[in-house]
């Protein structure tokens, strides 16, 4: 009986090790998208959404409810379709063509 038990231990264990380095590498933890005006940012999931952050050390917060905040532009709102990203400020609107965020978790922001 226990020899069954380490084979069924070693083949749940080696099943791990072998499905969590793809799984891990599906959540996008880190991504680069290009803005229409050809910035550069990095985005970092949380659980709150996501942040992008440029070279400049700009940050862009775009929360799990469509509603955004960077520091130079104020609040606002994003959304996202098949076309891409938008984000709406009160002066401005930074959109991300062709591009879509993939959150850690669900968000329903259509534009």
């Amino acid at each position: 009986m226990s020899k069954y038990f380490i084979i069924i231990y070693k083949i749940i264990i080696l099943s791990i090790l072998t499905i969590l380095p793809s799984v891990y590498a599906s959540t996008n933890l880190v991504k680069t998208y290009e803005s229409g005006e050809n910035k550069i940012y990095k985005a970092q999931y949380n659980n709150d959404g996501t942040i992008f952050v440029n070279n400049t050390l700009e940050k862009i917060y775009l929360g799990k409810d469509c509603d955004s905040y960077a520091a130079k532009y104020g609040k606002g709102t994003w959304g996202q379709a098949n076309g891409g990203i938008i984000i709406w400020f009160k002066d401005k609107e930074i959109v991300f063509p062709k591009q879509e965020l993939n959150m850690l978790i669900k968000t329903n922001c259509p534009i």
